[in-house]
């Protein structure tokens, strides 16, 4: 796994880790041991080069495993976008319950 591409995950599990914090300050904490859950994210690229995105997805994924889900497999729902943004990359992440999975 590439240097950057650890980094990146280290900055999606910190900035994760900021958000569950405030959500705990206010009285309203994250439960990462539902069973369902719906993610939404935008990528901002830098530049043109070809990305797939299932790869983008999956890096997300697979920072938040153990902290807002004990493992990507309780994703049910996934929506993701990429969109040009010349200049400094980015992405906004939106999580949320999802309604439960068993019968």
């Amino acid at each position: 796994m590439p240097a950057a591409y650890r980094e990146w995950q280290a900055a999606v599990k910190a900035e994760a880790l900021v958000v569950a914090y405030e959500l705990a300050e206010r009285g309203t904490p994250w439960y990462a041991e539902r069973d369902a859950y719906v993610l939404r994210v935008v990528f901002d690229l830098p530049d043109a080069r070809r990305r797939d995105i299932d790869n983008l997805a999956g890096g997300v994924l697979d920072a938040l495993n153990g902290l807002l889900w004990r493992d990507d497999t309780h994703v049910v729902e996934l929506r993701a976008r990429k969109r040009l943004r010349c200049g400094e990359p980015g992405a906004s992440i939106e999580v949320s319950y999802a309604r439960s999975t068993r019968c």
